[in-house]
């Protein structure tokens, strides 16, 4: 693959679905639900690819997730890691939806047929924002979907600063987040804070000590903008899903999410943790 057209630090948008390895990398990681181009299979084959094009294979020895929840990146990164360490708030039963309790003792029960090491994989109550590691412990730390659930911006703060500290030098950091497109950033929800670009490098960035393997960008395709999916239609789905009732979404691509005043997609960072 040729990475010097392949964008690190940028926002979800419909034509990354048709890259070469980044299309392949998702068939891996989820290959039963390819219904169409969702963003969050999207930040999981980042967050892969990351970890596979920017760390040899001796350098991957201790992986972190932070806010893992039951993604499936913890899970794929069983196999390309010695150490997986998965960290959430699984004991804390206002996020029993999506970090359930039994993700500490029975993960196979949340790994939707992926692959994985069991005997690779550490399961962790934790809060991001003090991760009680070590400094310099990880090689590799990824954060999808769940740094903008923390609490208020100087909580994301802390938690980037946490991520920084305990990742080694020359390791990399992926982080993927909800990222406006059109109206104000700001709080979705009490517990959802939409980023402009300033806050990711304000809230994110910047606090980690970390440095973007390439230039960000921030900008979205008219075609990407073009076919919004209605925030409340996704909120039924997503409740459906959770009671067994809908395996795949209503409407692609997935992408970007609207709510008549604002506008939504994903974005991924890339950062390496300098050397000196």
């Amino acid at each position: 693959m040729d990475y010097r057209s392949f964008r690190w630090n940028k926002p979800c948008e419909v034509e990354d679905f048709a890259h070469p390895r980044l299309a392949a990398t998702m068939s891996r990681v989820f290959p039963a639900t390819q219904a169409g181009p969702y963003r969050k299979e999207w930040e999981v084959a980042m967050a892969v690819l990351a970890a596979e094009t920017h760390l040899q294979p001796d350098q991957r020895q201790f992986a972190l997730g932070v806010g893992a929840g039951t993604e499936a990146t913890t899970f794929y990164l069983t196999n390309l890691f010695r150490w997986v360490f998965a960290t959430d708030i699984y004991a804390d039963s206002s996020w029993s939806g999506d970090s359930p309790l039994d993700m500490l003792h029975a993960p196979e029960r949340h790994s939707r047929g992926i692959p994985f090491r069991k005997s690779r994989l550490i399961v962790q109550h934790r809060d991001g924002r003090n991760l009680e590691h070590e400094d310099r412990t990880f090689d590799f730390i990824y954060s999808c979907g769940s740094i903008e659930h923390f609490g208020e911006p100087a909580d994301i703060q802390r938690a980037a600063r946490e991520m920084g500290r305990v990742l080694r030098p020359g390791g990399i950091l992926t982080v993927s987040t909800e990222y406006c497109v059109r109206g104000a950033p700001g709080y979705l929800e009490s517990d959802t804070l939409l980023l402009s670009a300033d806050d990711l490098m304000k809230l994110i960035v910047h606090p980690s000590g970390c440095v973007p393997i390439d230039d960000p960008v921030f900008g979205v395709s008219e075609d990407t903008l073009a076919a919004p999916v209605a925030y409340a239609i996704a909120i039924q789905d997503r409740i459906a899903m959770m009671h067994g009732k809908r395996s795949v979404w209503s409407q692609y691509p997935h992408v970007v999410i609207d709510n008549g005043e604002t506008a939504w997609t994903s974005y991924h960072l890339t950062l390496r943790k300098p050397e000196a």
